[in-house]
């Protein structure tokens, strides 16, 4: 052919992209919490940390976080908190450490990883909420609006520190933290706690104060309690504990127990055997309680600081050992609340109760 082929043209085209863009998330991505120490949850420069996502899609996520609360939590526990296994499909009402799963995989905003450091304790704090009707707490539950549910004046968790709420747990209404992000403290006194006392709350291991009292709490006191090693207060009175065969735990290995208040739990059974050792005692109250026994003469040994001392109104029987009597005040002791029934032999007693009456006189011994 006698025509020119057409030139190319002159353009030169666009280089090709050097990486391949990101696709933008379809969801915010989850992210992971390392707790630090701060006295004030507002205080973002020393509070809470956000390092980044889980890069777990949410099967997976969902997956991983059951299979370590199995492994580290309930496979341990002993408690009837646990009816069925997790994720097992029944008609059934969801046992409260079911609802704290799910409430820790689909509801909780911080969206924990499996991997974070306070997932575990994150859940055992969440199954005791949902075990105690945390939602028909007088206040700081969920559903907590600013106002006590009576209507009696404002909620402590009117600024903030509802329980469940988008924030480290150690700053949930009642709980405090060690340095280390442990719990070390749960005080929920006066606060309508209905339900049985989870048994995993023993796995809580720095645990030192646990005052749950003023409550409508039913069942035993979990077996578990002996473990807490790090206990020093132990506040249940005036609940419903007991009944059904329930007895106090042994407490034996409860070395640095200072205070045991049980008292006005009218069906709670136990004796003070399992205390008789323990050399920090200050304080033990369990009158109005099925307590049964005798007192120890190793109490008084052991305990040499022991203020108070009440077991009126209870099943106790015998009279109260010498070594009690040498801990009064006027014996150069610490002891100065002794009180028994008026019907026990007590002469050193600082005040008796009668049980027909319900009423107490200073003792007459």
């Amino acid at each position: 052919p006698t025509s020119k082929p057409r030139p190319l043209p002159t353009r030169r085209p666009r280089p090709p992209p050097t990486s391949k863009p990101r696709p933008a998330p379809t969801r915010p991505p989850p992210t992971k919490v390392v707790q630090k120490t701060s006295p004030d949850p507002g205080d973002e420069s020393s509070g809470t940390v956000y390092s980044g996502p889980c890069e777990l899609d949410d099967d997976k996520r969902e997956q991983r976080i059951t299979q370590k609360i199995e492994k580290y939590v309930l496979d341990n526990a002993n408690d009837r908190t646990r009816s069925r296994e997790l994720g097992h499909k029944s008609n059934t009402p969801l046992s409260a450490t079911e609802l704290a799963l799910d409430w820790l995989i689909n509801d909780d905003e911080m969206r924990l990883c499996p991997s974070d450091q306070n997932l575990i304790q994150r859940f055992i704090v969440a199954t005791f909420y949902f075990s105690t009707g945390g939602d028909d707490w007088n206040e700081c539950g969920r559903k907590d609006f600013g106002r006590k549910r009576n209507d009696e004046g404002a909620s402590k968790c009117e600024d903030g520190g509802k329980w469940l709420s988008p924030i480290p747990e150690c700053f949930w209404n009642g709980n405090t933290c060690d340095n280390k992000g442990s719990l070390v403290q749960i005080i929920m006194d006066n606060n309508h706690l209905r339900g049985e006392i989870p048994g995993i709350l023993s796995q809580l291991t720095d645990l030192k104060i646990l005052a749950l009292e003023k409550g409508h709490l039913t069942g035993c006191i979990p077996e578990s309690f002996g473990e807490l090693i790090n206990l020093k207060r132990l506040d249940l009175d005036y609940n419903k504990l007991g009944g059904q065969e329930c007895i106090l735990p042994d407490l034996s290995k409860l070395v640095n127990l200072e205070q045991l208040d049980l008292n006005d739990n009218p069906d709670l059974e136990g004796d003070l055997m399992g205390i008789r050792r323990l050399p920090k005692l200050l304080f033990i109250s369990i009158h109005n309680t099925k307590f049964s026994g005798i007192i120890p003469q190793v109490l008084g040994s052991n305990a040499s600081k022991l203020q108070v001392l009440t077991f009126h109104n209870t099943k106790i029987q015998g009279g109260v050992p010498e070594s009690i009597c040498n801990l009064l005040l006027d014996k150069g002791g610490k002891l100065h609340h002794l009180m028994a029934d008026c019907t026990m032999e007590c002469p050193c007693c600082t005040e008796c109760s009668d049980n027909e009456s319900l009423g107490s006189k200073k003792s007459s011994f």
